[in-house]
Parts: structure tokens; C-alpha cells; sequence
């Protein structure tokens, strides 16, 4: 896991924070929570955690937990890169799910997100980062 930049604003410190330290195989009751008074915003992209609300260009779009929790992930850091097991550590799991199942919930949110879904970048081998 990346370390976690001090420099960074709070509202976002909260959201990545909440993946550090965070493994394939931790199954705390805390994992994956959404930290409370977390608001980003990232070019068109809005995220509120207190409100469970994403607005892409003021329109909201309804997301589910798993997928809610992978754009807050991607959102606290852009440009970072992210892999599939430090994406798979910060979501609340109720069921098994592998690292492939990412990249199905990743999909999902670019289709809600039409046309700009590309601002999710596939980053080959590695992971996903939010365009910066």
C-alpha cells in the first residue's frame, strides 16, 4: 500500500486512510467502512460520504456499497495508482469476492458514469487510478 501523503487535504486523508493497512484476507467488522464527513471534489466528479451521494456533472448517480466505496478509493488519490488487492482491502466484504471482481465493479461505474467514465484509467498490469 502506497504511504499516505500528510500533505493532502483532510476531506481526502479520511478516504485513504481507510484502505491503509487494509489486506486480501482482513475481514474486521471495520473494513471497507465509509468515513463520515468526507467531501471530494474532483473536476465534475462530487463525492459526499455523509449524504452517500455521487454527482457527475450535478446529476446524480446511484452506485452500489461496493462500488461507492472503489470511487471514494480512486477519488482520494488521483493520478494514483491503485492495485486490485489495495482496492479489494478497502470494501466492505459480505460474501468472498476475488480481485477480478474489480474489474466488473469498475465497469459498472464507467457505464453510470456515460461519457465520463473514462476519467477511471486502466493502468496495465497494475491497477486503476482516477484521471488527474
Amino acid at each position: 500500500m502506497p504511504e499516505f501523503d500528510q500533505n493532502q487535504a483532510p476531506e481526502h486523508a479520511a478516504a485513504l486512510s481507510s484502505l491503509e493497512g487494509r489486506t486480501e484476507s482482513d475481514h474486521g467488522s471495520n473494513e471497507g467502512s465509509i468515513p463520515a464527513g468526507v467531501h471530494i471534489e474532483h473536476g465534475d466528479l462530487v463525492i459526499d460520504t455523509d449524504k452517500y451521494q455521487v454527482l457527475v456533472r450535478d446529476k446524480e448517480i446511484h452506485l452500489t456499497l461496493t462500488e461507492f466505496q472503489l470511487l471514494l478509493a480512486l477519488a482520494s488519490a488521483p493520478g494514483r495508482v491503485f492495485s486490485r488487492e489495495q482496492l479489494l482491502g478497502g470494501i466492505q466484504r459480505h460474501h468472498a469476492i476475488d480481485k477480478r471482481n474489480i474489474d466488473v465493479h469498475i465497469l459498472q461505474i464507467r457505464k453510470k458514469f456515460g461519457r465520463l467514465g473514462n476519467m477511471i484509467v486502466t493502468v496495465r498490469s497494475l491497477g486503476y487510478k482516477l484521471r488527474d
